[in-house]
């Protein structure tokens, strides 16, 4: 969701939105984030679980639920993965394991991508 903010921002600055447009794509973001907090406090997961969560769901992966749950130990396994390479390596790993068991995730360029986009999400960057 801040991705998506982000790019609407660059976007307006850039003049290659209109002010209405991207203050309707911005009402949509904040839509997106009020269904997502929802959500969250629905199922009662921890917020990095939730954003692994939410990300699978919006890339399509079958039961993220399910595989968002099971990331739940490897993080704690790997509690220093923002700043040890060794422990994000090794939480790298274990998204691909979980990922590539799914059905609608066996292409690697796409488990790549999302594998990518869950780390960046988890690191704040």
């Amino acid at each position: 969701i801040g991705e998506k903010a982000w790019e609407v921002a660059e976007n307006f600055k850039k003049r290659q939105k209109n002010t209405i447009d991207a203050l309707e794509e911005m009402k949509n973001l904040i839509n997106e984030i009020n269904q997502a907090r929802q959500e969250q406090a629905e199922k009662d997961i921890p917020d990095d679980v939730f954003s692994i969560y939410w990300t699978m769901k919006n890339y399509g992966v079958e039961a993220p639920e399910k595989k968002a749950n099971s990331t739940l130990s490897v993080l704690k396994q790997y509690p220093h993965y923002k700043e040890s390479e060794a422990h994000e390596r090794e939480v790298r790993k274990q998204l691909y394991k979980i990922l590539l068991t799914s059905d609608t995730y066996d292409d690697m360029a796409e488990t790549k991508e999302l594998v990518e986009k869950i780390l960046r999400v988890l690191k704040g960057v």
